[in-house]
């Protein structure tokens, strides 16, 4: 089974307390997205060492926590970006003609994109461009 990581992990190691403070759907929502969008960028079998069991890289999976704090303190960016009209009440949504165009360029932080170049391979179809990312580090 693959997953890079788990709510524990979130859990443990954010420095985002509004996340962790999430309820447990939410936070696999957010992990289900950047495991979508890490696995298109590197190749997952690279990790494979049996049928449906991976073992992934410590800096993999702190990639993995920085998408989901990226995804989660930029939600309103990709939202505003795929969502042309929005009603609540029986929720329904109308997609915005210009989704394809976000979800096929992420803007990154530099970061991420350092950690995970290690483990690229020809995998993709997404491009990914880099900007900063000023997460602060427990120890810092």
């Amino acid at each position: 089974m693959y997953g890079v990581i788990d709510i524990d992990y979130i859990n443990n190691n954010s420095l985002i307390q509004n996340l962790i403070d999430e309820p447990d759907n939410v936070k696999n929502n957010y992990i289900n997205r950047a495991e979508a969008i890490i696995f298109s960028y590197i190749n997952l079998n690279q990790f494979k060492q049996e049928d449906w069991i991976y073992n992934f890289p410590e800096d993999l999976k702190l990639a993995t926590l920085f998408v989901v704090e990226y995804l989660y303190l930029n939600w309103w960016t990709f939202k505003q970006s795929w969502i042309k009209s929005e009603k609540i009440g029986d929720y329904s949504y109308t997609l915005s003609d210009q989704q394809i165009n976000k979800l096929s360029e992420i803007d990154m932080p530099i970061n991420i994109v350092s950690i995970l170049n290690k483990y690229r391979k020809k995998a993709s179809f997404y491009d990914i461009t880099i900007w900063g990312y000023d997460r602060q580090y427990a120890n810092q």
